[in-house]
């Protein structure tokens, strides 16, 4: 049996990617709005269907910290949930993958935000150098390599 997987960071600067095999995969900057995410997992969900690949999905379960402004804490969770109905409504179940699970897959990071997004993406660009690497995807890249080695076992 074919998989693919499909890793998601749900935040707006976010992004989506898949991962067919060692050489075939993408990545994509989170959507401006709910009708083109959809599209966008219709897409990905008709081509596996058409080249028989079953999809593993990796969504990173994060929360709003108590810093957060109100406003800002309301629209992070509000995308989540977006992708969590997309994902439903096209039959694809998600699983829950925290920051520190996933992160901790590929070794220990820098505690500054800025120097971490940094060495995520240097750690995604290592491993998927045909795909333009942007701060935007790299987490949904990793997120979703690690889906496929840690949860799937397949290197």
């Amino acid at each position: 049996m074919k998989q693919a997987f499909l890793g998601i960071d749900p935040g707006k600067s976010g992004g989506i990617s898949i991962i067919y095999s060692k050489t075939k995969y993408n990545a994509y900057k989170c959507p401006e709005d709910v009708y083109q995410m959809a599209s966008l997992i219709k897409e990905i969900k008709n081509n596996c269907t058409i080249k028989s690949y079953t999809i593993r999905c990796f969504i990173e379960n994060v929360h709003a910290f108590p810093t957060d402004a109100r406003s800002r804490a309301f629209a992070f969770g509000k995308n989540f949930g977006m992708w969590l109905g997309i994902l439903a409504s096209y039959s694809v179940k998600p699983l829950l993958v925290s920051p520190s699970k996933w992160q901790n897959h590929f070794g220990p990071f820098p505690k500054l935000k800025k120097d971490r997004k940094n060495k995520i993406k240097e750690i995604a660009k290592d491993a998927f150098p045909n795909i333009k690497m942007t701060l935007y995807v790299s987490d949904a890249m990793l997120i979703s390599l690690y889906g496929k080695e840690e949860v799937f076992g397949l290197k």
